[in-house]
């Protein structure tokens, strides 16, 4: 099966991508993932970040609207870039999922929200757009062996593609703009 194309596939067909298939260039992939998500997320109007397009994965917590889901991806580009300035530093190891709520993703995300609430849609554009370069920078920096490690393609690689990705494919730009029209 062929890979598809990151820059004009469906977003939810990119959902299922493996972006560590053998012959992949990561660095490319992470380019044109980001130059896809940044047009994405140019393409919505104000008034569709508002817009609540999934319950929260957390017990009892608010629906997220695409702030949420944009602030979140933001503030995981920050979470990775604290961690791993250490990794390359020599003075930290990679973080596990028992370090976030013990386990539970979901419920730390939500204890996040505040990092990203009252934040215009301008403000998160350039928030993700400053995070997502400041962490492929750090990036660059790993040797490569550490770079195609497990834990970095655990714990690096998926927040500036995957990540993104998943949270993009929820609502299209198209649909987006028609439910604030």
């Amino acid at each position: 099966m062929a890979a598809p194309d990151l820059q004009s596939a469906p977003l939810p067909e990119l959902r299922e991508f493996d972006f560590r298939a053998p012959g992949r260039d990561p660095w490319t992939d992470v380019r044109t993932v980001q130059a896809r998500v940044d047009a994405f997320l140019a393409a919505l109007p104000d008034s569709a970040w508002e817009v609540p397009v999934s319950a929260s994965d957390a017990p009892g917590a608010l629906p997220w609207t695409l702030l949420d889901h944009f602030g979140h991806v933001a503030d995981w580009l920050d979470e990775a870039i604290r961690y791993l300035q250490p990794i390359l530093d020599l003075t930290g190891g990679w973080p596990r999922d028992e370090d976030y709520d013990d386990g539970d993703l979901d419920a730390w995300n939500e204890t996040r929200r505040p990092t990203w609430a009252g934040r215009t849609p301008a403000e998160v554009r350039a928030w993700h757009r400053a995070s997502a370069d400041r962490l492929l920078d750090l990036a660059r920096r790993l040797p490569p062996d550490l770079a195609d490690s497990d834990e970095a393609w655990e714990w690096v690689w998926p927040l500036l593609n995957a990540h993104p990705i998943d949270h993009a494919s929820l609502v299209s730009a198209e649909d987006a703009s028609a439910e604030t029209a």
